[in-house]
């Protein structure tokens, strides 16, 4: 029974199952995710970065024994095309909206020169380069974000009549 003890701990430290960090609740809705979100728009990814976030803005020094690696964290940008805002409001045609890497953060993977409706929400304390954004966008894999191809037709009817009322409310 030991030996069986040893061997399967062996195991566990030899062969460790990935950790999954992003658990997201429940079903996403298209009437309730409209409602929640800030921005809604179809657009195609124009172009992608990764960019650097400090996550701990009040520490002025890092430790010297930790490097920098507990004090950022690193994203995605996205560049997208507007084709259609749905909800919201854009000062050009292009926006742009941060995610994580997808690897268990809930990051969208998003591909360049793909089409995608993309339901985004403001959210603040951006840094890079120490400067900080009051808001930019974001989204991740418990939106109803998905690839525009993906939607069915019943959806996009639902979307448009949702911009409709929104529109209507929010001249």
């Amino acid at each position: 029974m030991k030996k069986l003890s040893v061997f399967l701990v062996s195991l566990l430290i030899l062969f460790p199952s990935p950790a999954m960090a992003c658990s997201c609740i429940g079903k996403s809705v298209l009437k309730h995710e409209f409602n929640y979100v800030n921005v809604v728009f179809t657009g195609r990814v124009l172009a992608e970065r990764d960019i650097k976030q400090r996550i701990l803005p009040e520490i002025e020094e890092e430790d010297e024994h930790l490097g920098d690696r507990f004090y950022y964290t690193f994203s995605k940008e996205f560049t997208f095309l507007v084709e259609e805002l749905h909800k919201g409001k854009a000062v050009t045609d292009t926006i742009k909206v941060i995610t994580g890497y997808g690897k268990g953060d809930c990051g969208y993977r998003f591909k360049t020169g793909e089409k995608y409706i993309v339901f985004s929400y403001y959210t603040q304390a951006y840094f890079e380069r120490e400067t900080e954004q009051k808001k930019f966008l974001e989204t991740n894999i418990c939106r109803y974000t998905k690839p525009y191809g993906r939607f069915s037709e019943k959806e996009k009817r639902k979307l448009d009549k949702l911009q409709k009322r929104y529109k209507k409310n929010n001249p």
